[in-house]
């Protein structure tokens, strides 16, 4: 299991001790991490925020012009199962923050122990759903030659067409096929975006958005339209 951590802070003694204890409590539970820090909010920050995959957000409320609830709204603006873990010595900022249903709050100096019980809530919830959703795939049948081959849905990074042949990269290989693109686009679900006339995307499986580029989780680039960069944005972060 793969998680992509923002961690946002402005002291930087609180921020190491906080990174300190993500990795610890992940490495115990054998689960991977990409961590992203920042110390201060700003147009870099929020960038980030639309352009990059966050399953995890923990995030001090006090941050000067900015606060962490305002960060949480922009972070649930593009990322609607995140998991906000709020630190703070305000109290009286909880009740705002609980409109953003977070999974935890920490007051400061951060707990290990507290950290540790709400990140193991975090990874068994998204051990859950990631089991939930590979048993409960859709199986899509591809024409491969002569012969049917029959993949679940989770197992699909993208779809693309490369000179005149269209081919579906999995997590374990690539398999070239002879279904149309928009044929095969009709049988996904929704968990899949049409990104350009030539290539489908599992959004689930997506880590970078840039202008005019698609970061996929085995790290392939896919080029996007410029003009079309805002709607692409907003299908694949619903």
């Amino acid at each position: 299991m793969l998680l992509d951590v923002l961690i946002v802070e402005d002291n930087e003694l609180f921020l190491n001790i906080n990174l300190k204890y993500v990795k610890q409590i992940a490495n115990k539970y054998n689960v991977g991490l990409n961590i992203k820090t920042y110390t201060h909010a700003g147009e870099g920050l929020v960038q980030f925020i639309r352009e990059s995959r966050i399953d995890v957000a923990i995030l001090d409320i006090d941050l000067g012009h900015w606060n962490g609830i305002s960060i949480g709204k922009e972070i649930i603006r593009y990322h609607s199962l995140v998991n906000l873990i709020f630190i703070t010595s305000y109290g009286e900022y909880i009740g705002k923050a609980n409109k953003l249903s977070p999974v935890g709050f920490i007051d400061k100096p951060v707990d290990y122990r507290k950290m540790e019980k709400i990140l193991y809530r975090v990874f068994m919830e998204k051990w859950g759903r990631d089991c939930l959703e590979s048993q409960n795939a859709r199986i899509i049948t591809l024409k491969c030659n002569r012969e049917c081959i029959e993949v679940r849905e989770s197992e699909i990074l993208y779809i693309r067409v490369s000179g005149r042949k269209l081919y579906v990269a999995t997590k374990k290989d690539k398999i070239y096929i002879n279904n149309t693109i928009n044929g095969i686009c009709k049988e996904l679900s929704d968990m899949f975006v049409k990104v350009c006339r030539d290539t489908i995307v599992n959004k689930r499986e997506v880590i970078g958005l840039v202008q005019g580029c698609i970061t996929m989780s085995d790290h392939t680039k896919l080029e996007i339209p410029l003009y079309n960069h805002k709607s692409i944005v907003k299908k694949i972060r619903s």
